[in-house]
């Protein structure tokens, strides 16, 4: 997530803020879920897709288990996919990243 004050210009995000990150938390899954949500066609699917990473730290709760409170909590026409960029921040972590 970027710092309003990074994202309005008033600060500068420093250049190393990866390997920063990885020294202090290991386990790091250091991903553009925005980047990715703009792709998926909607921006706002980055909150799902996080969601979805952080899923997974959470082994004990099963995907179907995830699915069901979005279907719980999302319109219709939105479900599809916010249940994709939940797949796919799983996905991610699954693919080593956490």
């Amino acid at each position: 997530m970027i710092p309003v004050s990074v994202s309005s210009g008033t600060a500068a995000y420093p250049a190393d803020v990866e390997a920063r990150l990885r020294r202090l938390f290991p386990r790091l899954c250091y991903t553009d879920c925005t980047a990715q949500a703009i792709a998926m066609g909607d921006a706002r699917l980055a909150n799902t897709m996080l969601v979805g990473i952080v899923s997974s730290a959470l082994g004990d709760i099963p995907s179907t288990a995830w699915h069901q409170a979005i279907r719980n909590r999302v319109r219709a026409p939105l479900l599809d996919r916010n249940i994709a960029a939940f797949d796919c921040g799983r996905a991610i972590s699954h693919d080593g990243l956490l």
